[in-house]
C-alpha cells in the first residue's frame, strides 16, 4: 500500500491483491498448469488474506484429498470452519463429516464423536437436522 502511494496508483490497484475473482482464477491456473505445491501456496495465500469463500475451502480440500493429502485436505476443512460463521461454514461441516467417516470407517471414533459434537455446539437449532441425521 505505501508503495502503491509512493508510485501514484490509482487506489482502485492499490486493493487488486485481495480480489476474490482474481485469486479463483489464479488458483484454476495453478491447477491447471502449475503443480500441486503452487496451487497449495496459492490456497494457502487465498487463506492468510481472508479471502476465501466457502467453496474455495472445498475445492481446496478435494485437491489435496485427490493427490492423497487426507490430513492437510482437512486441516483445510477446519481452516473453513474458523474463517466462517453460520450458517456459511453448514457445506464445509457436511463434507467435513462424511468424508472424516468415509476415511476412518470405524476407525477414530472418538475423534469422529468430537467433530460431530463440535459441529452440533455451534450450529443453531433449525440448520442442525442434517449433522444429527449424519451423527
Amino acid at each position: 500500500k505505501q508503495l502503491a502511494e509512493e508510485l501514484n496508483v490509482p487506489a482502485v490497484f492499490s486493493n487488486l491483491h485481495k480480489s476474490t475473482p482474481l485469486w479463483s482464477l489464479y488458483i484454476d491456473l495453478e491447477e491447471s498448469f502449475g503443480t500441486i505445491k503452487t496451487a497449495r501456496a496459492a490456497y494457502e495465500r487465498m487463506l492468510s488474506l481472508k479471502i476465501a469463500t466457502p467453496a474455495t475451502i472445498l475445492n481446496y480440500a478435494n485437491l489435496l484429498e485427490e493427490n492423497k493429502y487426507y490430513e492437510d485436505s482437512f486441516r483445510a476443512y477446519e481452516k473453513g470452519i474458523a474463517l466462517f460463521p453460520w450458517p456459511h461454514v453448514k457445506e464445509i461441516w457436511v463434507h467435513y463429516l462424511h468424508k472424516f467417516v468415509q476415511r476412518y470407517e470405524g476407525d477414530k471414533l472418538d475423534r469422529g464423536r468430537e467433530l460431530f459434537e463440535e459441529a452440533l455446539a455451534d450450529a443453531p437449532a433449525d440448520m442442525s437436522k442434517t449433522l444429527y441425521l449424519m451423527y
